[in-house]
């Protein structure tokens, strides 16, 4: 996750895109949990400073419970604190964030 929180377009899109209305969701039927736990997460590791829409640090701590409670839902071999494979991890998270 820290990998892709500091991929510039990737960073870029989830902190400057409007998040689908609940509408939409419900239009497509899509299950847009992973997308918005993801959203949250680079909110709060890059929150837009005032000036000129750049993003800057905070100074405090974020507890990313959340995402890893709805990781551990999509993929209940995430869901424990034991060491996984990497590569698996980031092919489980693109897929899913592709298909929501």
């Amino acid at each position: 996750l820290q990998c892709l929180a500091h991929a510039k377009p990737l960073r870029d899109f989830f902190l400057t895109t409007r998040v689908q209305s609940k509408a939409d969701e419900e239009q497509f039927d899509v299950d847009r949990s992973l997308t918005d736990a993801f959203a949250d997460l680079l909110k709060h590791i890059w929150p837009q400073s005032t000036d000129s829409s750049s993003f800057s640090l905070w100074k405090t701590s974020f507890n990313p419970e959340r995402i890893k409670e709805i990781i551990g839902n999509l993929a209940p071999r995430f869901a424990t604190y034991e060491q996984q494979d990497a590569h698996e991890f980031m092919t489980f998270f693109l897929d899913r964030l592709h298909e929501e």
